[in-house]
């Protein structure tokens, strides 16, 4: 850290933010106008996968130089958590803001015509929608970037990956509407709280729940949104689009919260990992509240923001039959416990990729059976909308299938896992997030 407060006083760390916000805003701002000029060659999720690529390469290249911020918001976020000095946000601010006037210039040499094109944000509905839309957007980016990038207990070597798949989301989400290995001082804190165990047990607890609140909340509402734009306009992410929002967007949770909650945020996982002693029954009435709360909350946020005279139901239906939806839902959310359990929970499997890993599932399962049965695999994704619509059609089936899937999976899984233990012992357990087990041993004990 000292080495580079030395190097930002003699000038060489300016420069280098300097250069690094050049290029990314550069190659972002240069899709744009390819697109535009090319009758829209890129697409605009093609658009929105090359700004998340983007900054997913240049975290990776000067997120060890800089801190690889990019964005006067987050700068000023971590200064205000005493992340970043106070007395560096105005030089960054200030590169950033140069290197964003200079992408103008670079745009206008090279891909200059006689209709110059605006490369700035304008909102395309109300101010209101689009002041609400960023303000949620670049919460769900902070907290993504708090999470797995200054939590010692992230998978920080990902980081990139993870919040380039954040602005991806996020630019799919809101662009038509409307970062990162930080600052350490404060990393090495530790919580210092009461004397008692109970005190400190019941605020893990509730740090817990918190965070399997927010990790639920962000995930629906980014996919509800979704399901909105490509609805208003006129298929603009298309189906497959809007499949790859979600398994990004669970990939990103998984990152940003799996460490401290586990990142269930599902009934059907919290009930199957109870099932399997990998999750105390104790808790599981309370995560399955607030992950059922989040997803009522995520519906009305979405309907608050887009609706329309015609409002758009957010949950699941059947587009077939009732069994064939019932069977299609046991057999995804299967397949999602039975990859869970195999990539976060056996120490025999690389579980730094787990996000990845389950996020590539969401989006198959959701290409295979959304045209069908709306592949939910998730009871709070279905139930959540219903609440808020008053909608209770089929509901019965997005409840009976996810849960019974998610406990075959996760049984199925613990019946073939490797070990060297007797038979009679291949169900014992340990908690979904493998270094979650290890933190709250270590706390019992202190």
């Amino acid at each position: 850290m000292a080495d580079e407060i030395s190097e930002l006083a003699n000038g060489s760390s300016i420069l280098n933010i300097n250069d690094a916000e050049r290029n990314s805003k550069y190659v972002g701002f240069a899709a744009v106008v390819v697109n535009k000029e090319m009758n829209n060659l890129l697409t605009f999720p093609g658009v929105a996968v090359l700004w998340g690529l983007d900054v997913t390469v240049m975290i990776y290249t000067v997120g060890h130089v800089s801190g690889a911020h990019f964005n006067p918001a987050v700068t000023i976020a971590f200064a205000t958590c005493n992340r970043f000095a106070w007395r560096h946000v105005a030089a960054y601010i200030s590169v950033q803001v140069l290197a964003s006037i200079l992408k103008k210039w670079n745009s206008r040499i090279i891909f200059g015509t006689e209709q110059r094109h605006f490369l700035g944000t304008l909102p395309s509905g109300s101010n209101i929608q689009s002041l609400v839309l960023e303000f949620i957007i670049t919460f769900y980016l902070m907290f993504a970037v708090s999470g797995v990038a200054t939590d010692d207990q992230a998978v920080g070597e990902l980081s990139g990956l993870a919040l380039g798949a954040t602005v991806t989301i996020n630019s799919r989400l809101a662009g038509h509407s409307s970062i990162l290995n930080i600052n350490d001082d404060e990393r090495n804190r530790k919580y210092v709280g009461p004397s008692s165990p109970t005190c400190s047990q019941t605020l893990r607890f509730m740090q817990k729940l918190m965070g399997e609140f927010m990790g639920t909340y962000l995930l629906l509402f980014a996919g509800f949104a979704a399901l909105v734009v490509n609805k208003e306009m006129n298929d603009l992410l298309t189906f497959p689009g809007v499949a790859v929002l979600w398994g990004l967007d669970v990939m990103v949770m998984i990152y940003t919260v799996g460490h401290v909650s586990g990142a269930h945020f599902n009934p059907a996982v919290t009930i199957a990992f109870a099932t399997c002693n990998r999750f105390a029954w104790r808790h599981v009435a309370a995560y399955v509240s607030v992950q059922v709360l989040a997803s009522i909350l995520a519906s009305g946020t979405v309907e608050i923001i887009f609706g329309t005279e015609q409002h758009h139901f957010l949950g699941t239906l059947p587009s077939g039959s009732n069994i064939q939806s019932l069977v299609l839902e046991f057999i995804i959310t299967f397949y999602l416990m039975f990859a869970v359990s195999g990539v976060a929970t056996d120490d025999e499997a690389v579980g730094e990729l787990s996000g990845l890993a389950l996020g590539a599932t969401v989006t198959i399962n959701s290409l295979l059976a959304g045209p069908i049965s709306g592949a939910s695999m998730n009871p709070a994704r279905s139930l959540g909308p219903a609440i808020f619509f008053s909608n209770y059609k089929g509901i019965w089936i997005y409840i009976v299938g996810p849960i019974a899937g998610a406990i075959a999976g996760a049984w199925f899984y613990n019946i073939i896992r490797l070990t060297h233990k007797p038979f009679s012992e291949i169900l014992s357990i340990r908690c979904f997030h493998r270094n979650s087990a290890r933190i709250d041993s270590k706390q019992q004990g202190h």
